[in-house]
């Protein structure tokens, strides 16, 4: 399909020529953010599993590396296919996501409050109303993460498992 129909033959050659551009653009940004995260949680892995480091010699770190690199790309085409499954795959994937990391703030703000009561020293406690402020920020993000999946994600949802 051609969205400018006047260019002829030229439209298949630009399309094609978008399109690669596109992936050009595309592809180096995510296999950046691919191999940070694989770096990030060997690191971690590594630096935090005395087991691991001392069964395994430090030459033997790529099984970790690259393993995580394969259940990433496996977790990818998995949750690809489940969100072809439903009907208007992009925007349901994009809505889910954004929701997640709602999740994810919500969360981490009730995390934090969590480990700088039970960690931090009295006198190195964020003050009362900071407190109040990371609850009510966490409140938030899981409220309008149940807004949107309320709202938004089940009806895509549903929609795609009556299809």
């Amino acid at each position: 399909m051609l969205h400018a129909p006047g260019l002829g033959a030229w439209g298949s050659v630009l399309s094609m020529v978008c399109l690669i551009v596109g992936l050009l653009v595309f592809l180096p940004s995510q296999m950046s953010i691919v191999d940070d995260i694989a770096r990030r949680w060997t690191d971690i892995i590594w630096s935090s599993n005395q087991t691991i480091r001392g069964k395994w010699s430090s030459d033997r770190v790529w099984v970790i590396y690259y393993g995580i690199l394969a259940m990433y790309v496996l977790w990818s085409y998995i949750m690809a296919t489940i969100f072809l499954m439903f009907g208007d795959a992009p925007a349901l994937m994009v809505t889910v996501i954004a929701n997640v990391n709602n999740l994810a703030l919500g969360g981490t703000a009730f995390h934090v409050l969590w480990i700088n009561r039970r960690f931090l020293p009295p006198e190195l406690q964020p003050r009362w109303y900071s407190q109040v402020g990371i609850a009510c920020c966490g409140l938030f993000y899981l409220g309008l993460a149940a807004i949107v999946f309320v709202a938004k994600v089940w009806p895509l949802i549903s929609a795609g498992a009556a299809r």
